[in-house]
């Protein structure tokens, strides 16, 4: 049975090593540009989405403690 990186060696689940064996594999996987055809690490590349992002929960956190620190600062003065 083929087990993921996730998986320690004592069966249980480590998300630690989990993604740092992700990111070290992702060095070791070799991509070709589309544009100039140079050989580059799947690590290296900077991923880009086209348009605006759609919102999280993290967006929203940011949002709220923004407009608190603002307040905060207003209420200061």
């Amino acid at each position: 049975m083929l087990s993921s990186p996730a998986e320690s060696a004592t069966g249980g689940y480590d998300m630690t090593t989990s993604i740092v064996d992700y990111f070290q594999a992702f060095r070791s996987i070799l991509c070709v540009c589309p544009s100039c055809g140079e050989l580059v690490r799947l690590s290296d590349l900077k991923f880009t989405h086209r348009g605006k992002a759609p919102r999280t929960w993290l967006d929203a956190h940011q949002g709220k403690i923004s407009k608190l620190v603002k307040r905060e600062e207003k209420f200061g003065e």
